[in-house]
């Protein structure tokens, strides 16, 4: 009678691990279908990811357009092409070349905390309460602006530093004196 029962048992484990390993096989076959299904979502899902990217390049473009017509904006032009035919005039085309080289280096870097900035403090709904959304700097653009400046200091030397640290305070001065709605963006800060 043991000898029956033990074949009938190992039997019947046998038969278990045959549906075992079917089941499995049927299962993995099912999953690698649905694999041509999910690799046809990723595929699509791409496809709206560059149509959303295609729709974020044509508003950058139209906002451009805006700007251009924007009589503020094309003050804040002309107010840098100022600055820059100023600089050029007392500072050597090699310091020009380098200050406006860092300069841009040093906005890409501030537009990069000014939206990291407003990234965090937009997706919690308690951070709303402390958070105001018109605030249009990062909290680190006073830093940045030390950074680059470090660096000007540091290629100019302390004598050409110094005279383009007193022509940016003259030209300020001049934007204040010149606006009667001034605003702290008409500012040359680096």
């Amino acid at each position: 009678m043991k000898k029956t029962e033990l074949v009938l048992f190992v039997f019947v484990l046998m038969l278990m691990g045959y549906f075992a390993y079917k089941s499995t096989a049927q299962i993995n076959k099912t999953s690698l279908g649905q694999q041509g299904t999910t690799n046809n979502i990723l595929e699509n899902k791409s496809i709206e990811e560059k149509y959303a990217e295609k729709n974020v390049e044509q508003n950058k473009i139209e906002s451009l357009k805006q700007l251009e017509d924007d009589s503020e904006f094309k003050e804040l032009l002309a107010e840098e092409r100022k600055w820059k035919e100023l600089l050029s005039t007392k500072l050597n085309p090699d310091q020009v070349d380098y200050y406006l080289k860092i300069r841009t280096e040093a906005e890409a870097e501030k537009l990069r905390d000014y939206e990291e900035f407003h990234r965090n403090h937009l997706d919690g709904e308690e951070s709303k309460a402390k958070y105001k959304i018109s605030q249009d700097y990062g909290p680190n653009e006073f830093k940045i602006n030390q950074k680059y400046e470090k660096l000007l200091k540091e290629f100019l030397g302390d004598q050409a530093f110094l005279h383009y640290l007193t022509l940016r305070s003259q030209y300020n001065e001049n934007l204040r004196s010149q606006y009667k709605n001034w605003r702290s963006d008409k500012v040359i800060d680096f």
